[in-house]
């Protein structure tokens, strides 16, 4: 990756020194685009599928993203997972599981082409790049990411930190190439971008605190599994990836849930919006959505044993963490149920 890294920053630097000092900061989105076209050019894209590593094998990844360890009541009900930001253990969902307009939702608010194009989106990528720098030049700090679906898996099944600017971005882009190569080598063209988007359903950051993936995702918000959202809650959780701190009304101040209602609902008809644009729903699908949708809002469901368990549950994390920490107990808890001696009913009761 150092050569990688140099090879990019040759590139960036001869381009760079042609461009006229007044136009420094929109002449970055040229700079990006002409990196992007040197690429194939210097050889880069080749090397990148011949040293693909143990990271993009099917073994590694289903590891990493297994069946997650839980916390129950002493009647087994469910309070919270086990995952977190750095053991990104989920409860996995196979390609097959998920509701078609959970798909489709995810793709019409993500990436409208990704079962089409091979991982990168060249046009959207250098048009979002130079949007950013004319922002820039005017004072402005837009953030403008133009990542695919498969770029987004990339980040968090690589562990890529996010950051700005173009050394990153072509990191992010050289990695994907990879994930969409080894996909493709393994399933076919078909079956490879379904399991891309199936690891991506499983890795995607949904909101705080520490929900990864729409597993745990339809639990967290409607405690149902993924197998049984509607449209509207498929919509939602597909909008919500986009600043998930907005649309979240369970972390929210009294004052701010209101709020965060109304942002939710916008994010959601956005989604139902692009859904029939694209022709994944009919009209009177759409219509349907929209008149619950603004009859009765997002039907939020939080496990309530989980609500009033909270403090239990951070109690055990920290006693688990500490053991972890002493190794009296495996770092990976993969598939452990950790019954505790709440009892749901009575704390709910006490709760509310």
């Amino acid at each position: 990756m150092n050569r990688l890294t140099d090879t990019i920053k040759n590139i960036v630097k001869k381009n760079w020194k042609k461009r006229k000092k007044t136009a420094r900061t929109i002449s970055r989105g040229a700079v990006t685009a002409s990196v992007l076209s040197a690429l194939s050019g210097i050889g880069l894209y080749a090397t990148a599928l011949n040293t693909t590593g143990t990271w993009v094998q099917e073994a590694h990844i289903r590891s990493k993203l297994t069946e997650e360890g839980v916390i129950t009541d002493r009647h087994g009900a469910y309070i919270t997972s086990l995952a977190g930001i750095d053991d990104p253990r989920r409860n996995y969902v196979e390609f097959a599981e998920a509701p078609k307009h959970l798909i489709n939702a995810f793709v019409a608010a993500e990436d409208r082409n990704f079962f089409q194009h091979d991982g990168i989106d060249y046009w959207g990528l250098i048009k979002a790049t130079g949007q950013g720098a004319a922002h820039k030049l005017v004072g402005q700090n837009v953030q403008r990411g133009a990542s695919t679906i498969s770029m987004q898996a990339t980040r968090q099944l690589r562990g890529l930190e996010r950051k700005e600017g173009a050394l990153y971005k072509l990191k992010q882009i050289w990695y994907t190439w990879q994930l969409e190569h080894a996909a493709r080598s393994t399933y076919g063209k078909d079956l490879g971008k379904e399991k891309i988007m199936e690891w991506y359903l499983n890795s995607v950051f949904i909101t705080a605190p520490e929900v990864y993936g729409v597993g745990q995702g339809a639990r967290y918000f409607f405690s149902k599994e993924v197998s049984e959202l509607n449209l509207i809650e498929a919509a939602f959780l597909a909008g919500s990836v986009k600043a998930p701190s907005n649309y979240n009304p369970f972390t929210r101040d009294a004052t701010e849930q209101q709020h965060a209602h109304e942002k939710a609902k916008e994010r959601t008809t956005y989604v139902l919006e692009r859904l029939r644009t694209e022709q994944a729903i009919t009209q009177e699908e759409y219509e349907q959505a929209m008149q619950m949708l603004l009859r009765e809002g997002i039907p939020f469901n939080p496990s309530p044993v989980a609500k009033a368990a909270d403090t239990l549950a951070d109690l055990v994390k920290e006693e688990l963490t500490r053991l972890q920490r002493e190794r009296k107990i495996p770092e990976r808890l993969t598939g452990v149920r950790i019954v505790t001696t709440l009892d749901g009913e009575s704390q709910m009761a006490a709760h509310y």
